[in-house]
């Protein structure tokens, strides 16, 4: 398993808590800001869930779904001649 597909390599990367909010997943997954984020959620096009929680504004991810769908989607460096 190489740096690029072992999920514990991006883990260097997360957060350690739980949870994520809606910014710290918008910068991870490289959105421009979290209303880029939010608007990817409206139109079906974000494959990670956002949830609210009770008390609390705004949205977040859970980090392990983040860093499953990173490990995912991170294409691995192409092989050296």
């Amino acid at each position: 398993m190489s740096h690029w597909t072992d999920p514990h390599a991006l883990d260097r990367y997360l957060p350690s808590e739980p949870l994520l909010t809606g910014a710290q997943t918008a910068r991870i997954l490289g959105f421009p800001s979290t209303e880029a984020l939010y608007k990817a959620r409206q139109t079906g096009r974000l494959s990670i869930q956002l949830f609210q929680l009770p008390g609390r504004r705004g949205w977040f991810a859970s980090t392990e779904a983040v860093r499953d769908w990173l490990a995912a989607n991170i294409p691995a460096p192409p092989k050296r001649a």
